[in-house]
């Protein structure tokens, strides 16, 4: 009986010391986990352009998808290469289209030529890549427009 009362006194005594350290560890954990939800939601993914999709490309036009069949319009051209013919307000079909496409969305294609003469995306450098194109925003135009500053008209 006596022991129990001496138990009885120490686990108060014990629980209120540790308590404090249990709290702040607590408040801790809830600071990371709500620092890394805001990080998370400014952070993530970011456009990375491919540079050698890029360089490679015939033209890098700023586009309204018209269809889904690939019809698009191009609203702006932000590169050609000489002797490729790709102006403003125009209209013509990227084969084949991308799945994802769909109508009104804007975005910046990189295209080419193949040897049928129909356009196509120009392709990333890796092998069994998608067709990789970009929404038309104004960070990512001027990162396109410092790539292609660079490259030979």
């Amino acid at each position: 009986m006596n022991q129990a009362a001496v138990e009885t006194q120490a686990t108060p005594t014990a629980s209120k010391k540790h308590a404090l350290p249990f709290y702040l560890a607590i408040l801790l954990g809830i600071c990371w986990l709500i620092s890394l939800a805001i990080l998370s939601l400014f952070t993530a993914n970011p456009v990375t352009l491919n540079r050698v999709q890029i360089m490679r490309a015939d033209a890098v036009i700023a586009a309204e998808i018209v269809d889904i069949q690939g019809t698009i319009g191009v609203n702006e051209v932000l590169f050609t290469r000489q002797g490729v013919d790709v102006e403003p307000e125009t209209t013509f079909q990227v084969l084949p289209p991308s799945p994802h496409w769909q109508p009104q969305m804007q975005r910046i294609l990189p295209i080419l030529r193949d040897a049928d003469g129909n356009w196509r995306i120009a392709p990333a450098p890796l092998p069994k890549t998608v067709e990789i194109d970009y929404p038309d925003r104004p960070d990512v135009r001027a990162e396109v427009k410092e790539i292609v500053s660079s490259l030979p008209h």
